[in-house]
């Protein structure tokens, strides 16, 4: 009879470690599940494959450029473009800076129009209706033709048949890759705190061939 009893309370306690057991790795399942959903949810670079290197290039036409620029605004990653004088890289001049209420061109600290060699969506700004948009804008100067929008003011004169005519369309571009963190661009130098915490920004140059 007691060992009818010890037998019940070994099985018993076998039974209880079981379901303790079971329990343990379910709660450590959910865990694991909700900590990875919190990171995917904070990390905003986890939707892109970036490349790391400045080395990474390649020479490209239109048909690479063009997507890209588009791409550029809707993807929040900076466009460079720039040309070879000698051994040094100069600025290619785009369009210039306007403020888009008002369609007046902005001015440098000397009273200078400002004229500038980059896509960024974060440096620009823009309305939120179809004349004064970002695509509207990339439309006028690609194109030359700002009708109906507030972007006369920023054609550059050395494009009189716009971007894609006068600079794009029959050229080719050496084309490097980099990226980096917004947080360390904007105090100047590396900060503190864990990579997935950071905005990383994929940037773009476009060096004439």
């Amino acid at each position: 009879m007691e060992n009818a009893a010890e037998a019940l309370k070994i099985a018993f306690a076998v039974l209880m470690f079981g379901l303790a057991l079971t329990l343990s790795i379910s709660t450590l399942s959910s865990a694991n599940l909700a900590i990875s959903n919190i990171v995917e949810l904070r990390d905003k670079t986890l939707d892109y494959t970036y490349i790391a290197s400045t080395e990474d290039k390649r020479i490209v036409g239109a048909e690479t450029v063009i997507p890209t620029m588009y791409k550029a605004y809707n993807e929040n990653f900076r466009l460079v473009f720039y040309k070879r004088v000698g051994t040094d890289l100069v600025g290619i001049p785009l369009f210039y800076v306007i403020d888009v209420n008002t369609g007046v061109r902005k001015k440098d600290e000397l009273g200078n129009d400002i004229l500038i060699n980059y896509l960024d969506l974060e440096q620009e700004i823009y309305g939120n209706t179809e004349q004064t948009n970002p695509i509207a804008h990339l439309n006028a100067i690609l194109s030359g033709d700002a009708t109906g929008t507030v972007f006369a003011n920023q054609l550059y004169s050395a494009y009189p048949n716009g971007l894609y005519e006068d600079l794009i369309k029959d050229n080719y571009f050496e084309e490097l890759l980099g990226e980096y963190y917004q947080e360390d661009a904007e105090a100047g130098k590396e900060t503190p705190g864990l990579e997935i915490n950071k905005t990383k920004k994929r940037v773009i140059t476009y060096i004439l061939q």
